[in-house]
């Protein structure tokens, strides 16, 4: 996901069976694995965020807490429109 842009968990578990598993040796068939088999959500999600952390360092959080920044801004500026 973090390398390759793929946004979708469901999307990057089956591309990462795929490699895994590979295909079938002949008559086309294919390996088969049960979703309890895979990662959570949640797991690849901490892995994910370890991986941009050693990547990125320092600069992944300084990033995070910007964006943070930026959407509690919005959020105040759009308060006024509160159907209340």
């Amino acid at each position: 996901m973090y390398e390759e842009g793929v946004s979708q968990f469901f999307d990057a578990k089956q591309l990462a069976a795929k490699r895994l598993l590979g295909q079938g040796q002949g008559q086309g068939k294919r390996m088969r694995f049960r979703p309890k088999d895979l990662p959570s959500n949640g797991e690849i999600a901490d892995e994910l965020q370890l991986l941009a952390r050693f990547n990125e360092g320092d600069q992944n959080q300084v990033q995070l807490f910007q964006m943070r920044v930026t959407a509690l801004e919005v959020m105040q500026q759009l308060d006024e429109f509160s159907p209340d």
